[in-house]
């Protein structure tokens, strides 16, 4: 997918994306940018009233600008490593990542233990 920056699910359509894709940023005849397989960059996310999102495999990556989820929007992966820098979830949206990610204590949001704290 090239050149696509701002992506707008629609109310009540259904989307997947595949590990297999990649997003790229093309310029003057050539490419600035490009991600790796199953990761995907975008500087805004929209999911309308109603409309899914599928990623098809876990270990897939989605950094954005921004992520707006609408009521009654769903956004399901097994696994997903989300990065953004503004996140709005409506009353209603759901984020379904049945994978269940990182055990406690575990991954790159870890935090750090000090004197029985964790912070």
């Amino acid at each position: 997918m090239t050149n696509l920056h701002e992506v707008v699910i629609a109310s009540h359509q259904h989307v997947q994306f595949s590990s297999d894709t990649r997003t790229a940023t093309f310029v003057d005849g050539q490419y600035k940018v490009i991600s790796d397989r199953g990761a995907y960059r975008f500087s805004a996310f929209t999911i309308q009233d109603y409309g899914e999102v599928v990623f098809d495999s876990g270990n897939m990556k989605l950094s954005l600008g921004a992520l707006e989820m609408f009521y009654r929007s769903r956004l399901i992966s097994k696994q997903l490593l989300l990065e953004s820098n503004e996140i709005v979830l409506h009353p209603g949206s759901v984020m379904d990542l049945s994978g269940g990610g990182y055990e406690a204590n575990q991954g790159p949001g870890a935090g750090t233990k000090v004197s029985h704290l964790i912070m």
